[in-house]
């Protein structure tokens, strides 16, 4: 399984351990959702959050459930002229691209659980950009185009 829950049981942890994981990943996801709707960022940033933020919660998460992730980076990188974008952030995604590819290799043959992590990855980068969002001013212009 490509989720929290997934991982935590790849990593050895108890049902019970890894449900505890798993809610608490779904809370901090809605969470995060809440505040980045309430605070009217850019559609891209609320898109992409809200798309990154349904893998990162879903208690049942498989391979082809990852796509929601390539909407959330399709939007990161639709709004990649923002001023909240961070220079690192198109060089993170074309990471996590390029390690979704072997990602079937390593979590089969050296247990890492490499899916949520990307999941994960992808919905701190979606955070950061958010949180830059938030910041009133940046570089004396507002970076939010509340559209």
């Amino acid at each position: 399984m490509a989720n929290t829950f997934g991982a935590a049981r790849l990593l050895g942890a108890g049902a019970p351990l890894a449900y505890a994981l798993q809610a608490a990943a779904s809370l901090a996801a809605a969470g995060v959702v809440v505040i980045v709707c309430r605070h009217r960022l850019s559609l891209p940033t609320r898109a992409a959050t809200l798309a990154v933020a349904t893998l990162v919660a879903a208690p049942l998460v498989l391979l082809y459930d990852l796509m929601l992730g390539t909407i959330a980076a399709a939007w990161l990188v639709r709004d990649g002229a923002s001023p909240a974008a961070l220079p690192w952030q198109k060089l993170a995604l074309a990471g996590l691209f390029l390690l979704l590819l072997g990602g079937r290799g390593l979590a089969g043959n050296w247990h890492v659980p490499v899916f949520p992590l990307a999941a994960i990855a992808l919905f701190a980068i979606a955070g950061a950009r958010a949180w830059r969002e938030m910041s009133p001013i940046y570089c004396g212009k507002r970076i939010s185009s509340r559209s």
